[in-house]
């Protein structure tokens, strides 16, 4: 079969929007199921939970960048479909909080060199429209989101954690087969000699808008993890909602951001990525002091804003081909690599220390049953905090860097 762009990225779509299921389950798990209990967990204890992936995924992304670089992509993605499956079927059958925690690592290893392979597949096939794919990609990993956020909640109102666990490998299964079909004949473009391995490191880091771009990104990101890491719970503690609708606010957001990704594909131009992501991240961090000033007076407005917060997410996507643009076309992975790791370091601590906030401010334990509403608000302040910082602090650096030369 002769190698087609359009049905190998539909492939890549299929793989990360169902890769998102297992991705999102513990946050569900943690505010609509029997897990907490099971593991004996505290509010602090299941932050740790939701947040182990990230600091392994944050570490794979060099390692990934790097052996993308020099690995037949498909062969990557289809070891990390294989670990994938694995790793889900051990966490249904984990027993302590320990065990449950080291496959969450090992996702997070899984997942992180299948990004890496599917953004590097991204950057040799489709050169000029590169902010485009991205977009799509990331419209697979909102509808994923939204499978997750929404749909979990439903099968646990019917089945245990552990059934419904199983029940998500069907997807996973599933895509796994198209990537095998579409994927097949993928050539493989440029690969660089041994003894430039590591320059697109190099080249990405020495580039003066690298640091601004990367630190906002990572806030960036590790907000939107936080919230989705505690809107499950946040909606049935303090909002009152059962266990089959908690997933509706988290679901919003992850429809902003399917939404937000097709808009950014259709009308975001390469030329003007730069100033549509500096755009999106001060927006971003005005909708989160919006939600949080909200959750005290106008619960409609969480709705909207959970939306518009996805939707401009999708906007931080574009920091992959910014990052891109400073590096050779073979070493575009070594850069993504180089970026990822720093963006998702914020994903693992801002979800922790929202729970070590949620321990502190509240009055009742997780264990008890529902954590307070202020609690719940102070945490959700927390992203808003660090965000401004980076953007205050990339705007300073920028200044410095122009008068110095």
């Amino acid at each position: 079969m002769p190698y087609d762009k359009k049905r190998s990225l539909t492939s890549l779509f299929c793989l990360w929007a169902s890769i998102q299921i297992p991705r999102f389950a513990i946050p569900v798990y943690i505010g609509a199921s029997t897990l907490p209990s099971d593991f004996g967990l505290t509010a602090s204890s299941a932050g740790l939970l939701a947040a182990i992936y990230f600091p392994v995924y944050a570490a794979m992304q060099i390692p990934g960048g790097l052996l993308s670089d020099r690995v037949h992509c498909v062969r990557l993605l289809r070891i990390s479909t294989v670990g994938l499956i694995l790793g889900t079927i051990g966490l249904a059958f984990s027993r302590t909080l320990l065990i449950a925690m080291l496959i969450k690592a090992f996702a997070g290893l899984i997942d992180g060199l299948a990004w890496q392979a599917m953004l590097k597949q991204l950057a040799e096939t489709y050169k000029e429209n590169h902010t485009r794919a991205v977009s799509i990609l990331v419209t697979g990993q909102g509808i994923g989101q939204i499978a997750a956020l929404i749909g979990l909640p439903i099968l646990l109102a019917w089945f245990s954690w552990r059934e419904t666990t199983l029940l998500i490998l069907l997807p996973l299964i599933g895509s796994s087969f198209l990537l095998w079909v579409y994927n097949s004949s993928y050539p493989r473009i440029l690969q660089p000699h041994g003894k430039n391995v590591l320059s697109g490191i190099y080249m990405a880091l020495k580039h003066k808008y690298f640091w601004p771009i990367v630190v906002v990104a990572g806030f960036w990101n590790g907000g939107q993890f936080g919230f989705l890491a505690w809107l499950p719970s946040f909606t049935s503690d303090v909002l009152g909602y059962t266990t089959e609708i908690t997933g509706v606010i988290p679901g919003l957001m992850s429809l902003g951001v399917v939404i937000g990704s097709l808009l950014v594909s259709r009308y975001v131009r390469d030329r003007k990525k730069t100033v549509v992501f500096v755009l999106g991240a001060i927006t971003t961090c005005l909708l989160q002091l919006a939600f949080v000033l909200a959750g005290n007076s106008a619960p409609s407005i969480l709705w909207i804003s959970s939306f518009l917060l996805g939707g401009l997410f999708a906007v931080y996507f574009i920091s992959v081909p910014i990052i891109t643009g400073y590096v050779p076309e073979s070493q575009t992975g070594a850069a993504i690599g180089t970026m990822n790791t720093l963006n998702f370091l914020p994903a693992f601590i801002l979800p922790w220390l929202m729970g070590v906030v949620l321990e502190n401010q509240s009055k009742t334990t997780f264990a008890e049953g529902a954590l307070s509403k202020s609690a719940y608000l102070d945490a959700f302040l927390l992203p808003c905090i660090f965000l401004a910082i980076s953007l205050v602090g990339g705007a300073l650096y920028i200044l410095i860097q122009k008068k110095r030369s």
